[in-house]
């Protein structure tokens, strides 16, 4: 997957989920599945292009660690 290609699903709402396999952190989006390796989705939210919030469910309590991840939504005022 590109960086843009998850830009583009972030920008248009759609969550992201993390889960953890093998000792790893697993990203994807939910619908249509895709798989989001981990520097893709670093690198999409790194540069500012979207801004992603924790929903609050937290894996472990530990913040960074939530299961599902929004897309911060923008004040116009």
């Amino acid at each position: 997957m590109k960086v843009a290609t998850a830009i583009e699903r972030l920008q248009k709402g759609d969550h992201v989920h993390l889960g953890f396999a093998k000792g790893e952190r697993r990203w994807w989006f939910e619908s249509p599945y895709q798989v989001i390796p981990e520097h893709v989705f670093y690198a999409a939210v790194r540069d500012g292009a979207v801004a992603v919030i924790e929903a609050g469910d937290s894996l472990f309590g530990l913040k960074g660690n939530s299961q599902t991840w929004l897309v911060e939504e923008q004040s116009n005022g």
